[in-house]
């Protein structure tokens, strides 16, 4: 690496990546200079933060999974992941073991699980009798399935859909053989993650000796994030290029690029991209990895800064549940590392990548390392944007847009009577019923003094949890939710807490109440609802 060529600090949000998430192609910014932004820039186009839920993959992984005749049909082990967006394609089931012993592993379409949010664990809709007829999934051998195609025959054998493989089509092959190429050299100032026909791709800016600014597309991120050379701000490239018209959008579609000194081979004299050729031929081209990786193998991998300088491990893996995306790596820095101590940081996912040898390289230099976010322990203190903004600002990347996904995980309406857990789901019915006088209900903000906390039946509703505080207007009891839910949240809450409550007020059995919709302590912040509804009901 070129230490000596690596800025202090790292550049702001720039016109690229304000342009890439709000969908324009790359070329449109071939020769802008860089505008000046601030960090606040960054997140104001994120005024919906309130509905993100953010768990750790262990709530995850080791969760057991019913069907809805309220079998337990087996326990998710591990989740499989794409290494470039970090979306989780599939859920590794075990299912008939007994004290760990004698079980059947297979692959889920992890879209097709259902998280129960106040139960902490998932539904499929599937027969014990179907899960004993699937493929059993090998977690040895299954980095050496065709890294492009095997997540699609899971697929068609789930659906029942025909099983002749689908052929690739790489949309830009033919283009890029016709088109006339082009060379530059330069450093790349911006590294993006983007969505281009619905594949997440990775452009980088790069700026010239002479100042002149180009937009290189490299390829999908799970190749470039997975190969010896993945793209960092500040690295030297040397590029080989073509621009192509799709669409009414022009592209410099790269060929090949050698990177801080590394070679990564993206596409061949006739255009054809090597993450379409046999993965025996792509790993002697470009020592790269396969698309998908076990979330298993994440969590405990080490890391290391730009500068490639051992930098400690990952030690949890922080997932938001809507887009069922890897969001924020939990990074526990070694302790001689710039002095840090052992407390566990937030590294966006945007701005890592895992090499080969499976070591996650962070795009940051050591001074941004040592001052990102602790990792708070209540993670529902990410769901708004003074939570979630620091997170990325100190990286001087934008914050991740995570959009729900078609055919989300989320729970399906069923009856209380086919669903498991269904004494629990109707007591959610019911306060489903009982909240909805608050949704309709006057805003307010409230500041005091925790007096006390009690338990409390109200209505037909299950018994709830509520505070009462101490205002300068007086005593107000505030309704924090369901003790079914509460029971399973980490929400310190104690007599004498100084706190800040935004609720909405109403009017139950004809006495004022306030249900929060967010509580803030002095050391943390707590989102109870999303938009207009409560969070135990997005589950």
């Amino acid at each position: 690496m070129l230490m000596n060529t690596r800025r202090n600090t790292r550049i702001g949000v720039t016109a690229l990546t304000i342009a890439m998430l709000a969908g324009a192609p790359a070329s449109a910014l071939a020769q802008s200079d860089r505008p000046a932004t601030t960090r606040r820039a960054s997140v104001k186009a994120h005024e919906n933060l309130g509905t993100y839920r953010f768990v750790k993959s262990s709530v995850l992984t080791g969760a057991e999974v019913f069907n809805y005749n309220d079998e337990n049909i087996g326990t998710v082990t591990d989740l499989i992941i794409d290494r470039g967006s970090g979306q989780i394609t599939q859920a590794v089931i075990e299912s008939g073991a007994i004290l760990g012993m004698g079980g059947k592993s297979i692959a889920v379409p992890f879209n097709r699980l259902k998280w129960d949010n106040a139960e902490q664990q998932f539904a499929l809709d599937m027969t014990q009798e179907r899960i004993d007829r699937a493929v059993e999934f090998d977690p040895e051998a299954w980095p050496n399935l065709d890294h492009t195609t095997w997540t699609e025959q899971i697929e068609r054998w789930w659906s029942g859909a025909d099983d002749t493989p689908r052929p690739y089509a790489d949309p830009w092959s033919q283009s890029v053989s016709e088109a006339r190429t082009e060379r530059l050299e330069g450093l790349i100032t911006d590294v993006v993650r983007h969505d281009v026909d619905g594949n997440q791709q990775v452009t980088v800016r790069v700026k010239t000796g002479g100042g002149q600014v180009h937009d290189l597309l490299l390829g999908p991120s799970w190749f470039v994030a997975g190969s010896q050379a993945a793209p960092m701000r500040d690295d030297p490239i040397k590029a080989t290029f073509a621009t192509v018209v799709r669409n009414g959008d022009r592209y410099n579609i790269v060929s090949s690029a050698t990177i801080d000194g590394k070679r990564l081979t993206l596409r061949d004299s006739q255009g054809i991209a090597s993450w379409d050729l046999p993965s025996s031929s792509q790993a002697n081209t470009n020592n790269a990895s396969g698309r998908f990786m076990l979330m298993s193998d994440l969590v405990g991998a080490r890391a290391s800064s730009a500068s490639d300088k051992d930098a400690g491990e990952i030690q949890n893996v922080v997932i938001e549940q809507n887009s069922a995306r890897v969001a924020i790596l939990g990074f526990d820095p070694n302790e001689n590392f710039l002095g840090l101590g052992d407390e566990i940081k937030c590294v966006p996912w945007s701005v890592a990548s895992v090499a080969p040898n499976g070591t996650v390289r962070i795009d940051a230099t050591d001074e941004a390392l040592s001052n990102c976010e602790p990792m708070p322990e209540q993670l529902t203190v990410l769901t708004t944007e003074s939570g979630l903004s620091p997170v990325y600002s100190v990286f001087a990347v934008p914050v991740e847009r995570f959009e729900r996904r078609s055919g989300d995980n989320r729970r399906t309406q069923q009856s209380s009577a086919t669903t498991p857990g269904h004494q629990k789901r109707d007591a959610r019915s019911r306060d489903t019923g009982f909240f909805k006088v608050f949704s309709e209900g006057q805003k307010i903000e409230l500041e005091g003094e925790i007096e006390a906390i009690t338990s409390r039946t109200l209505g037909d509703a299950s018994p709830m949890r509520i505070i009462k505080i101490s205002t300068d207007q007086g005593s107000r009891e505030i309704v924090v939710g369901p003790e079914w839910y509460m029971a399973n949240q980490d929400m310190p809450l104690r007599k004498g807490d100084r706190v800040s409550v935004s609720a909405r007020k109403a009017s139950v059995e004809g006495r004022t109440y306030y249900a929060a919709t967010s509580i803030t302590t002095p050391d943390r912040e707590f989102a109870v609802w999303n938009d207009s509804e409560p969070v135990w009901n997005d589950g």
